[in-house]
């Protein structure tokens, strides 16, 4: 079954675009307008994450930020100009998400300058109380950001002796060193990442004042969990059921012993210390295209950009996102520009994996094939990740 997914998914990328009524009147000048609104928007996140001060094509990010909000305000007059009653169920749907969309992933930019997307940057104040943080007005939004730029220093800072390494450096060379009281030396110098996020994992916690804050934000409403289950047709209260089954036979197949965590980065590293020296920096994306090349995917066929150097200042997790979205050009569709971001100071099976992995989300991207008003995807919940683990499972079980 999983075959016939990612078949599908190729499939899209280069299939015929789907039938369906299409928008007319007010409401298609309006939702044309707004996939330009999204593409301003994804060429400015893109050149921020990359640490450029323009955009691919030379344009400044501080005019593209001005252009964005003059489209905004263009759109907002737009919207507002459309009787909503009038509309039939698929467009009212596209339109209320259009318009939520403005609300929560379109809001007006602040002035932007070079400055503001400089790849440099300086060592975030991390000596703070979160408790300090919770009364602001925007207190969720203000510590989930603190908390992950604090993460991305200490993760990027790792100091090993007289060495500085990064996190998926150290947790990559578990996997190798034989000498046990080396691997525990390696492993506890990530303490300044834990303590990070988590503190002492007392009342100064800032994720445990994050957890509070988001809960107290529900006001007794439904999780997230629960409510992507529920969207994804599965029942919230399977879930606790399945968790403990995958627990319960993960402890049925391992040895009936406890492990120390770096030696069963070890342990689980047999594969890579087997392949891994085979795989150098300089043939991952070659690797990673030969992979998706034999499964029906040209990569560049598709546009799918790499940003995959180290650098300082970049963001401490792999991700993929749009760099434009795809949309109809006479009989055909673009297929975007899906923009894969990760950094690789070495080779080796578990990069390799993760760079299937996003690219699995920047075929996904790039098979979209849709109204621009449904031009997204639900990223990071169960399908999306399920879809780019089609491929990156087959580096441990081909």
């Amino acid at each position: 079954m999983g075959g016939c997914a990612v078949a599908a998914l190729f499939a899209a990328c280069s299939g015929p675009p789907p039938s369906g009524p299409a928008p007319v009147g007010p409401l298609a000048a309006a939702e044309s307008l707004y996939l330009d609104l999204r593409d301003l928007r994804d060429r400015i996140d893109v050149a921020a994450s990359a640490g450029r001060p323009a955009a691919r094509d030379g344009r400044p990010v501080a005019g593209l930020a001005r252009d964005h909000d003059q489209l905004r305000a263009t759109l907002v007059t737009r919207f507002g100009a459309i009787d909503s009653s009038a509309l039939g169920r698929g467009d009212a749907r596209a339109f209320g998400i259009m318009r939520a969309a403005l609300g929560r992933d379109l809001v007006t930019l602040a002035p932007l300058t070079s400055a503001g997307t400089s790849s440099t940057r300086r060592r975030p104040d991390c000596d703070y109380d979160p408790a300090a943080i919770a009364p602001v007005s925007n207190a969720l939004d203000s510590l989930r950001g603190r908390i992950y730029a604090c993460y991305g220093w200490a993760q990027g800072h790792v100091v090993v002796g007289p060495d500085t390494m990064d996190r998926l450096s150290v947790l990559g060379a578990l996997g190798r060193i034989e000498d046990p009281s080396e691997r525990r030396r390696l492993f506890l110098s990530l303490e300044p990442v834990w303590r990070s996020v988590n503190a002492d994992n007392g009342p100064r916690s800032p994720y445990r004042r994050l957890i509070a804050l988001e809960v107290g934000g529900r006001r007794g409403g439904e999780p997230p969990g629960a409510r992507q289950a529920r969207r994804s047709g599965v029942p919230p209260d399977s879930l606790e059921r399945w968790l403990v089954a995958i627990l319960e036979t993960w402890r049925d197949v391992n040895p009936d012993s406890l492990i120390e965590p770096w030696d069963w980065y070890f342990r689980t590293g047999r594969l890579g210390r087997a392949l891994g020296g085979r795989i150098s920096r300089e043939r991952l994306t070659a690797l990673n295209a030969d992979v998706y090349r034999a499964l029906g995917a040209d990569l560049g066929a598709l546009n799918v950009r790499y940003d995959l150097e180290p650098r300082e200042g970049k963001t401490p997790v792999a991700f993929c996102t749009f760099g434009a979205r795809p949309r109809r050009r006479g009989p055909g569709w673009t297929p975007g520009e899906p923009s894969v971001f990760a950094t690789y100071r070495g080779g080796g099976l578990d990069n390799l994996a993760e760079l299937l992995h996003e690219t699995g989300h920047a075929v996904h991207i790039a098979a979209i094939r849709t109204r621009p008003a449904f031009t997204d995807w639900p990223d990071s919940d169960p399908f999306t990740e399920a879809v780019a683990d089609f491929v990156a499972l087959d580096v441990a079980e081909p």
